[in-house]
């Protein structure tokens, strides 16, 4: 696994956090952890697309015409660590 720092400034973390509010529901955190792997995209590349996948992978990113799959994760334990992913 690899890890990214990756900042996210007040007003997307607010806005974010207003769509998916934390109250304990899986279907919030993981769509609130799909937005957070967009914009960090989107920071990488302001041209970058995304399409949800229906399968093995959760969201399919495009940039510089080459897609790649991503499995995302998103939890509320701030003190997460690989081997506690299943």
């Amino acid at each position: 696994m690899t890890t990214f720092d990756f900042q996210i400034d007040q007003d997307e973390l607010t806005r974010l956090l207003s769509m998916y509010p934390n109250i304990g529901k899986n279907s919030d955190v993981g769509k609130f952890a799909l937005e957070v792997v967009k914009l960090y995209f989107l920071s990488k590349d302001k041209n970058a697309s995304f399409k949800i996948c229906k399968g093995g992978a959760d969201l399919e990113v495009t940039m510089s015409g080459v897609s790649q799959e991503y499995e995302v994760k998103g939890t509320i334990d701030k003190n997460i660590w690989f081997q506690k992913l299943k």
